[in-house]
């Protein structure tokens, strides 16, 4: 990739991918009832230490969820946002973990979702555990035929992202073409468009079509484009995480720096646009199949363009990729690049220090905000209740040490300094 140390600080210009698409911005109406809980629930999972988890939550990963499946009843919206936290409690442990930690990883999460009935084992990754809830909840209100689908896609899905932090692993810059190849798995489209039909019922030869499967790789493609530029200041500026990245592809492929890249990123992205509007006018017909399974067709495909908007907008909505100056970029479109530096969020530096869960679930109760901060940290000694199935741990001194050392001794590993 070429050398970054020019483009410090310049002034770069993000095209504007959808200026001629026809599907406007919408919103689930069940939005903030469902962020609300959501997001006590994923607290109370305890992922994060307390700092990380307020990063976590400016975040507003139940905005993208919500603006994804706006369409979805007050059940479906609230398994997106659940479905959301996962895959970006997922996104920050694996970002920063070997192949080897993320492989351990995603058997955890497939674990869970295979056997949801299934003990947790005490000390496993925290995202066996989120996966175990959200699927616990999922699965009481949807068909098998969804279930399927979606635990089939979701392997596809972890097994990219081990994939991922094996090329990080190992320095690995991909050509345009390879990323694309692994990027619309990591992306976590597939899963994604699964849930858009979570209460259709939509039998295995529609779900199939030509013409379906290609609006789903042209919206896959539009996501990861849109998705890629706003994401690469925040990316590059963290050692290590702006390879999987179709910026840095595209610099190391066609030899061009920030700008050009976006600029190539503009004119395909146009190309993508055109082919989708053109296919979206030849949705196919199912005379074998009801009227319903007919109209569920239409309202996929609709499902599928919504999603190209919806992830657009929660970019310059959110404070994910540009904090509190992403609505001015949004409008503007243009943004100075960061220094590079060693650690830059609040994710890097707390993501592994949080403590252990309390309870096997918190469906049954939202975690209230006046918690004090002693039992945030889980510093409060207390025996195993009735009910519960992991014992709130106290925390001793030597633990503290051991915990410290560990997590600089992690860092000390994966950070690389340039001097």
């Amino acid at each position: 990739m070429p050398p970054l140390s020019n483009d410090t600080q310049a002034i770069i210009c993000l095209p504007d991918t959808l200026r001629n698409w026809p599907w406007p911005r919408t919103i689930n109406p069940h939005y903030l009832e469902c962020k609300t809980e959501s997001e006590a629930w994923i607290k109370g999972v305890r992922a994060f230490s307390p700092r990380a988890q307020k990063a976590f939550n400016r975040c507003n990963f139940s905005l993208l969820s919500s603006l994804a499946w706006a369409n979805l009843d007050r059940d479906g919206c609230r398994i997106g946002c659940d479905l959301m936290h996962l895959f970006f409690v997922f996104d920050e442990y694996s970002d920063r973990s070997t192949q080897e930690e993320s492989g351990q990883q995603a058997i955890s999460i497939m674990d869970a979702l295979r056997d949801p009935h299934k003990l947790r084992p005490e000390g496993e990754f925290v995202g066996g555990r989120v996966a175990q809830e959200f699927w616990l909840n999922a699965i009481k209100t949807t068909p098998e035929s969804f279930q399927k689908r979606f635990i089939e896609a979701f392997q596809r899905y972890v097994d990219s992202v081990v994939q991922q932090s094996s090329d990080r692993d190992n320095h690995c810059q991909r050509d345009i073409a390879s990323y694309f190849a692994l990027r619309r798995y990591t992306i976590g489209a597939e899963p994604s468009f699964v849930l858009n039909a979570m209460h259709m019922d939509l039998p295995d030869h529609v779900v199939a079509h030509p013409t379906l499967k290609r609006l789903e790789e042209l919206a896959t493609d539009m996501i990861i484009l849109g998705n890629d530029i706003v994401s690469y200041d925040r990316e590059q500026s963290q050692p290590g995480q702006a390879e999987h990245n179709i910026i840095s592809a595209i610099m190391s492929s066609l030899k061009l720096d920030v700008q050009g890249a976006m600029d190539w990123v503009g004119g395909y992205h146009d190309g993508l646009v055109d082919e989708f509007l053109a296919e979206f006018e030849t949705l196919p017909t199912f005379p074998e199949e009801s009227q319903q399974v007919n109209t569920y067709v239409v309202e996929y495909a609709n499902a599928l363009a919504n999603w190209v908007r919806a992830s657009d907008a929660w970019g310059f909505e959110s404070e994910r990729y540009f904090g509190k100056d992403a609505p001015r970029i949004g409008r503007e479109r243009t943004f100075a690049l960061r220094p590079q530096q060693v650690v830059s969020d609040a994710f890097a530096q707390e993501v592994a220090i949080a403590p252990e869960p309390k309870t096997l679930s918190s469906y049954d109760h939202d975690l209230s905000e006046q918690e004090s901060e002693d039992e945030i940290l889980g510093a409060k000694s207390k025996s195993t209740e009735k009910g519960q199935r992991y014992p709130v741990y106290s925390i001793k001194l030597s633990s503290i040490w051991e915990t410290t050392w560990s997590f600089l001794g992690s860092l000390l590993r994966r950070a690389r300094i340039v001097f």
